[in-house]
């Protein structure tokens, strides 16, 4: 999902039996080529081949020389094991060397032809995997790969890491930690979004497999999955493994728009018939992973076809991941789902304005801190933490609740406790953002002067991370509601001068917005700008900030649609109209007051049905400005 939230803590995360305790590092290519190579130039049994016809015919002339010759042979044979041993010693001391590369040569060597290049495809890395002979376990994964993403949309790009690391004699579990630390600097050093590595366990022939995958609009923080298959796995279990692979990293939900298409609609089409009948022999893990796949991949789609129909049913399919997995049975995928099933009920209750989804999202999110301790896993608990926070704020504000709104601020203020602007400084302006939302919407509520300069400071805390030249698009959203903010705070203080901040704001959010990349965000501006301009004109005698407002809500009426938004459309047609009476007034101008007519009229169109109480408003200022001309009228 476009903003699945989630991660592990990054030295968490992977099942202390990822790996089985006898594994062993994987044997070099040309190590294997070499023992293959000895063994086929010797039979199969050297002693019991013949010699030739004139030994054996003396040996068999004369046995009792034979038990004689026996003690020599055995003799020569320890001498000559003895010298053969000692040549061993001695080549291993002073003969050449194997290549025996450190994981830093290794990776120095392997990783400049893994750096991304194509950045509308999922960059996958296949690494070789612990007691994988030939690499046949790992092609068999490439393959499962290339089968789903097709050939016409490639939507994955796939590379294999050549890169063996030498063993060591400190025993599995550093072994699993050292690769687990390699898998992070791979995806830091090449940019790549998901890592796939794990082990072979021959004794129960299962394929034990992980994906590491960054996380986090900073890249700092790394999640790792597990899923067991068997091995040599058919093609139910390829199409899930490939899914899973797919719908790991955050990555996939921020691709072309047709690329994620195609890719979700994929990941559905290959499971959903699994699911109609789940296969008795799968575990309960991948069953669990079966059903979190499909809904997050129906749920993708359903969004992005704006059909509340196809994302209700995923929220079924979230449902069934949570009840396979176990809330103790599989705890670490048990709140992977929770997280997710809470951060699609909040944006479905959002969308649909059903406020009890956006309640069921609360639950969720309190169920997975409640099995997340914050003092093991304070990033992963931060991540839960922030998106619990962000469904009190929605709740809250749609239902006019202080108290939400109150628990909204102090869940993000938790959040920054963990979080340091050093390290993920981009992650840390996005929760300062959304605490002067949350503050935004609570003073607003209270009507309380020194909430809304709290959010203040919070949007300013934002925007020294989310400057113009660095992140564009986020300064500008952040400049929008820091205007927002300073307005309603200008308005109830009557200051002119918070007032300008807040059109200067509205103003650098326009000086980094394109109409034609970024219309909604746009178009928004220039209502807001133009609402402050005649805030600021309501206490000046001119009518230049009046004259401004007219040109900014014209530019807004510019991009609004009727047809595609209509309420949004009236508003800024009553709003217009509202300046137009202004300066009809204050001018004495007939041709303003006729204007001021004809939007007002506009806005009633639309606002009569679609919000009766709005439009009696509408309908007075219609009546004032028409006893207005009369007047004007009779004056001329």
């Amino acid at each position: 999902m476009s903003d699945k939230k989630r991660t592990d803590y990054p030295d968490d995360g992977v099942p202390e039996d990822a790996l089985s305790p006898g594994a062993l590092s994987p044997r070099s290519a040309k190590g294997r080529a070499e023992r293959q190579a000895g063994q086929a130039a010797r039979p199969e049994n050297d002693l019991d081949a013949p010699s030739s016809g004139r030994a054996a015919d003396h040996i068999r002339s004369a046995p009792a020389k034979r038990r004689s010759n026996w003690g020599g042979w055995l003799v020569s044979f320890f001498v000559a094991a003895g010298l053969g041993a000692a040549g061993v010693l001695a080549f291993q001391q002073w003969g050449p060397k194997p290549a025996r590369e450190t994981a830093e040569a290794c990776l120095d060597r392997t990783l400049p032809d893994l750096i991304d290049t194509e950045s509308q495809q999922l960059q996958v890395i296949l690494v070789p995997l612990f007691n994988d002979v030939d690499d046949v376990q790992r092609l068999l994964v490439r393959s499962a790969l290339e089968d789903f993403q097709g050939t016409d949309q490639p939507l994955m790009q796939l590379q294999m890491l050549d890169c063996s690391i030498a063993p060591d004699n400190t025993g599995m579990l550093q072994q699993l930690a050292k690769t687990r630390a390699l898998s992070r600097d791979i995806l830091r050093r090449t940019g790549a979004d998901v890592l796939v590595w794990g082990e072979v366990s021959p004794d129960v022939q299962r394929l034990d497999l992980l994906t590491t995958y960054p996380v986090g609009v900073d890249r700092g923080l790394f999640d790792i999955d597990a899923i067991s298959l068997p091995a040599d796995f058919d093609a139910d279990y390829a199409g899930l493994l490939a899914a899973k692979v797919w719908l790991s990293s955050d990555v996939t939900a921020s691709l072309d728009t047709e690329l994620i298409a195609a890719g979700m609609q994929n990941t559905v089409d290959l499971l959903s018939p699994m699911s109609e009948n789940a296969a008795t022999s799968w575990s309960e893990q991948q069953q669990g992973t079966l059903y979190h796949s499909i809904a997050g991949a129906g749920f993708l789609l359903g969004l992005q076809a704006n059909d509340p129909q196809r994302m209700e049913s995923a929220l079924g399919n979230f449902r069934k991941a949570s009840e396979t997995f176990g809330r103790y049975n599989l705890s670490d995928d048990w709140v992977r789902v929770q997280n997710d099933m809470g951060v699609a009920r909040s944006t479905f209750g959002k969308l649909t304005n059903r406020f009890q989804e956006i309640g069921l999202a609360i639950d969720a999110f309190r169920a997975a801190l409640s099995e997340t301790p914050r003092s093991r896993y304070p990033e992963k608990w931060s991540m839960i933490q922030s998106n619990l926070a962000e469904a009190l704020n929605a709740l809250g504000a749609r239902q006019s609740d202080s108290q939400l709104l109150a628990d909204s601020v102090t869940a993000y203020r938790e959040v920054l406790k963990e979080q340091a602007p050093e390290r993920f400084p981009q992650q840390w302006a996005a929760v300062q953002h959304n605490l002067g939302a949350a503050l935004q919407s609570l003073g607003q509520r209270d009507n309380d002067p020194a909430i809304l300069q709290a959010s203040a400071v919070a949007y300013h805390a934002a925007l020294e991370v989310r400057t113009a030249e660095d992140q564009p698009n986020a300064f500008a959203v952040t400049q929008i509601n820091l205007g927002a903010t300073l307005m309603a705070l200008g308005t109830r203080q009557r200051s002119v001068e918070t007032l300008r901040e807040a059109a200067a704001a509205f103003s650098a959010a326009l000086s980094q917005l394109e109409r034609d990349t970024s219309p909604v965000e746009w178009g928004t501006a220039q209502h807001s700008l133009g609402n402050v301009l005649v805030a600021i004109g309501e206490q000046e005698e001119g009518t230049e900030s009046l004259k401004l407002a007219l040109t900014a809500f014209r530019s807004a009426l510019d991009e609004f649609d009727r047809a595609k938004d209509p309420t949004r459309w009236a508003v800024t047609q009553n709003n217009l109209g509202n300046v137009l009476h202004m300066l009809g007034d204050r001018e004495q101008d007939a041709a303003a007051l006729t204007e001021a007519v004809v939007a007002y009229e506009a806005a009633l169109g639309v606002l009569s049905e679609s919000a009766p109480a709005y439009a009696e408003s509408v309908v007075q200022s219609l009546a004032r400005v028409q006893a207005l001309q009369q007047s004007i009228s009779k004056a001329e």
